[in-house]
């Protein structure tokens, strides 16, 4: 092994001291970011430096804090993709048998359209989709991130997706994913950069202000106010209307 190839890569083991993380994350975190892995033998697998280097950058050595920056900006975008999403014609014939038939509970569904469509979207540049937890280094699992190709820099979107006809118990479940975000060790917060953090609901027609008075009822319960949190709700049929926090 030439000294040139030991200066250019470090092992996985050294890799994750550096890093302050285990083995297994640092494999993940490769996987997640599709960098190149240099296999030399069987039980030799060797780091490009770069990456680490990278990486190291984006944490705070002090307080070993994530690379991950979240951001209050972001919700528009995010409102504005779900939007496009809804309008779809093959979307608003599924919603329409949806509710005929009295169906509820259907995240995985709307999870796997988005992504269908996501995928295909212009505005998209990077897609991610259902985030899963490592072997001993959980990470807070998104159902969907997405980066936009008109910013200048690489700003995440992550958004967790739920459902249920009653808008009481998809706040309630809102708040439950909000609190398990927020609570959650920095570290298992997914890749780098910025990122924008938004929870996405969807639940059968009900009055404007009975949904906006019950939001602000759970945010006065966490120690927030209504207007600390942008709040986004419009209908997207004659049947459901979509809320955004």
């Amino acid at each position: 092994m030439s000294n040139d190839v030991l200066d250019e890569y470090t092992s996985m083991k050294k890799a994750a001291q550096m890093l302050g993380v285990s083995r297994q994350r640092v494999h993940q975190m490769l996987k997640e970011q599709g960098v190149e892995k240099k296999y030399l033998n069987e039980r030799s697998v060797l780091i490009p430096r770069t990456w680490i280097e990278t990486e190291l950058r984006g944490v705070d050595q002090r307080t070993k804090e994530p690379a991950l920056e979240i951001i209050q900006e972001g919700h528009h975008d995010v409102w504005q993709v779900l939007l496009d999403f809804f309008k779809a014609a093959h979307i608003q014939k599924t919603l329409s048998l949806i509710q005929k038939n009295h169906l509820s509970g259907w995240e995985k569904w709307w999870q796997i359209e988005l992504a269908a469509y996501l995928s295909e979207a212009d505005p998209i540049d990077k897609l991610q989709v259902g985030l899963q937890s490592s072997l001993d280094q959980p990470i807070t699992s998104f159902d969907i991130g997405f980066c936009l190709k008109r910013h200048s820099k690489i700003v995440w979107h992550f958004v967790e997706l739920i459902q249920d006809n009653d808008y009481k118990i998809c706040i309630n479940k809102i708040f439950r994913d909000i609190e398990r975000v927020f609570t959650a060790n920095p570290h298992t917060l997914p890749l780098v950069g910025q990122g924008c953090i938004v929870f996405a609901g969807v639940f059968q027609t009900e009055d404007y202000n009975n949904v906006t008075n019950y939001v602000g009822r759970r945010l006065k319960a966490m120690g927030r106010q209504v207007e600390e949190m942008p709040i986004y709700l419009e209908p997207i049929n004659d049947y459901y209307l979509l809320l955004l926090l």
